[in-house]
């Protein structure tokens, strides 16, 4: 500081002032680090002219943290599923889709039967191991062969008069009656005597038993 002369402008008695030096403060600029980008801490700027007097410190990037997303999907018997995908637990970023899993295909077991008769188709049904609510039924075509296993001259299904050896249903000697046994009877009988076939039909073989047996 000095003095004036205000008629000529000497300066007497001069003395300095030294600089007071910068204020710090900080700049309010920092930036956070993110999972990919680096970020910095605040600058240091004087406050009371602005200066930059320091350049904050970088902060490397934190990098993801991986975590499962929990959306996985399992597989049924006729969908793929999938794995579930990997996620950044931070900025929510998926860093893996799920691999698919395969559908698994239907495991069927048989839970019933119902045999096919000669007249009558019958059926299988199965239920899938794997879910219980697929179910399919498979038809078994009726046989179309009537069978006399217990030889009462009927078919043991459907109860139709029948020769198991031509099928002669309808002819009187097939008959499960006392009157076609009578039949039988005296044509076996007839046969022996005469020694030719002598019966109601062609249907020798029917009659075996009964040449057989006066034989």
């Amino acid at each position: 500081k000095s003095k004036h002369c205000s008629r000529c402008s000497e300066k007497s008695e001069v003395t300095e002032i030294p600089a007071k030096g910068h204020t710090e403060a900080s700049a309010d600029n920092a930036v956070a680090a993110t999972c990919t980008t680096d970020g910095k801490e605040s600058d240091t700027i004087c406050s009371v002219c602005g200066e930059l007097l320091e350049e904050g410190t970088i902060i490397k990037a934190s990098g993801h943290n991986a975590v499962s997303a929990d959306n996985a999907v399992a597989a049924t018997c006729t969908k793929d599923g999938r794995e579930a995908d990997t996620v950044c637990s931070v900025c929510g970023e998926t860093l893996a889709v799920g691999a698919t899993i395969p559908a698994t295909g239907h495991n069927w077991v048989e839970t019933s039967r119902t045999e096919a008769t000669c007249s009558k188709d019958g059926s299988i049904t199965y239920v899938c191991k794997n879910d219980s609510s697929h179910i399919k039924t498979e038809t078994i075509p009726a046989t179309g062969a009537h069978h006399d296993d217990d030889n009462d001259g009927f078919c043991d299904d459907c109860h139709t008069e029948y020769n198991p050896s031509h099928g002669h249903d309808g002819c009187i000697c097939h008959k499960n009656n006392v009157f076609s046994k009578v039949i039988r009877y005296l044509c076996t009988l007839l046969t022996k005597i005469f020694h030719k076939r002598i019966a109601c039909c062609d249907d020798m073989e029917y009659y075996k038993g009964g040449i057989s047996s006066i034989t």
